[in-house]
């Protein structure tokens, strides 16, 4: 699916480098990309080595369209999320929970 067609892109707070939702965020896109998918990751903040790879949250405003799909990663509320959730792109919503600790004793 390449040129101008439906992308696939992913929204989330920070994107952090050697981290767990980071490599996810990042293995995502490296598929998408490889199936022929538009696919541009959008955060409020990035690590340095991280931020060729991303675009300004604000900047997804812009290329928004309902025909998209958005991959948000939800692990803390953010700037990014609430423009999101306000965007009419097709939404999958990734929650990165906190697991309470009584579940590892």
């Amino acid at each position: 699916m390449t040129g101008q067609g439906a992308a696939v892109h992913q929204v989330l707070a920070t994107l952090g480098y050697g981290d767990a939702i980071g490599n996810e965020v990042l293995g995502i896109q490296r598929v998408l990309q490889d199936a022929g998918y538009r696919s541009r990751i959008y955060v409020e903040t990035a690590d340095p080595r991280l931020e060729d790879r991303t675009e300004d949250y604000r900047c997804l405003v812009d290329d928004s369209h309902a025909d998209n799909i958005l991959i948000h990663h939800f692990s803390i509320g953010s700037r990014a999320s609430r423009v999101a959730f306000a965007l009419p792109d097709r939404m999958i919503l990734v929650y990165h929970n906190i697991t309470p600790a009584h579940y590892f004793l």
